[in-house]
């Protein structure tokens, strides 16, 4: 009786340990200088794998990129993130959070949270979608219309697309996809900079 009341104790909290791994988490951005304010650190690390099996890509009539949750056009909630992420998610703040410029949210916590969040939030989660249907894909940074920005590009049928929160996901190169500027660019196993 001994024996099986400690196997069950250890294996109780093996699967506390594990749930608690795999539940969604907030993390603070600390900004990487040693390329820019705007990098994070471990910046390879937010694209993750996440389960994206409901998630379609197909063509609209202009040449757009239609998104598609369950069978019905994904529409995600943009919403600017801040330190209310923390309390909504009942997380503590870091204690080095005024180093915290930002937050940028995980793909699993932005998929938990209704898929609302920033450009950033938005461009990692595609990116994470992209590399779970095995597409090419990148996260940006730069400059869009003069404003600093985040989307991703992933490469569909052979075509590369802009995927930004603010717009349909339209053709790299094509006049309506113009006034991006990227100054960062990465994956899981690539980084390039402009600078």
């Amino acid at each position: 009786v001994f024996v099986l009341l400690a196997f069950l104790s250890i294996l109780s909290a093996s699967s506390l340990v594990s749930a608690a791994h795999t539940s969604p988490f907030l993390r603070p951005y600390y900004p990487n200088t040693s390329y820019d304010p705007w990098m994070p650190n471990e910046f390879q690390s937010y694209i993750e794998d996440i389960d994206a099996t409901n998630f379609t890509f197909r063509y609209w009539y202009d040449g757009s990129l239609g998104i598609f949750l369950n069978g019905k056009v994904f529409r995600p909630k943009y919403q600017q993130d801040d330190a209310r992420w923390y309390r909504a998610a009942n997380q503590t703040l870091p204690t080095d959070f005024n180093r915290a410029s930002d937050f940028w949210l995980t793909p699993s916590f932005y998929m938990s949270h209704n898929y609302t969040g920033d450009c950033e939030d938005y461009a990692l989660f595609m990116a994470s979608v992209a590399k779970a249907k095995n597409l090419s894909h990148y996260v940006c940074l730069g400059w869009h219309r003069n404003v600093r920005h985040a989307w991703a590009e992933i490469q569909y049928n052979g075509t590369w697309h802009v995927m930004d929160v603010n717009y349909r996901p339209l053709p790299v190169g094509s006049h309506v996809s113009g006034g991006y500027t990227t100054i960062y660019r990465w994956n899981e196993s690539y980084m390039w900079s402009r600078e």
